[in-house]
């Protein structure tokens, strides 16, 4: 399955969604996000009954929030 991207804009997708879901905050300034994007694109290609998510946090203030 595929990680799909988060926004402030689709937020609403990822609350509606009911299985199990799976968000990375990230920043593209951040040394530790980059190499566990690449784990966490992996557990996504392995793991089929779950939804994978990341948002920039720069990029989307409400993850700011939370």
């Amino acid at each position: 399955m595929e990680v799909k991207t988060l926004t402030d804009q689709n937020l609403d997708d990822l609350l509606s969604n009911e299985g199990v879901c799976l968000v990375d905050i990230y920043a593209d300034w951040c040394g530790p996000c980059q190499p566990f994007a690449k784990i966490f694109e992996k557990a996504a290609e392995e793991h089929e009954g779950i939804s994978f998510f990341k948002v920039n946090a720069d990029e989307n203030p409400k993850f700011r929030e939370l």
